[in-house]
């Protein structure tokens, strides 16, 4: 409260609301503003593809998490557990990077090798 009542708070919300009423600046302000949002947007993206190519490589190159792989598949409660995470939306960052992913000839193929591993010994 103490804060609200000072005489620099006053002054930066007088600048602020001139800021605001200034058609260039606002302009400004929003295009600051939806740059930062894109670049973040850019990078929970590139994040999650880089964590769904670390886990394929896993998959692909360790034995024991492909077994605890197939473990995770085989329990009655996989399917709940998915159906769980879609509702999450962080995991729809992961979605999305999977959909660009698979649009790679080389980690589609990957993935189908991987997935009839997982079949084959079930």
């Amino acid at each position: 409260k103490k804060m609200q009542n000072s005489p620099d708070f006053k002054d930066a919300l007088k600048k602020t609301k001139a800021a605001m009423d200034d058609p260039n600046t606002l302009a400004k302000m929003q295009a600051k503003i939806e740059h930062m949002a894109n670049v973040g947007k850019h990078e929970l993206k590139k994040q999650a593809k880089d964590d769904m190519a670390e886990a394929m490589n896993a998959l692909y190159t360790n034995p024991a998490v492909m077994e605890e792989a197939k473990k995770l598949v085989t329990d009655p409660n996989f399917a709940s557990y998915i159906k769980d995470m879609a509702t999450d939306p962080a995991f729809k960052n992961y979605v999305g990077a999977m959909k660009e992913m698979m649009e790679d000839p080389a980690t589609k193929k990957r993935l189908a090798q991987m997935t009839d591993s997982i079949k084959a010994s079930l």
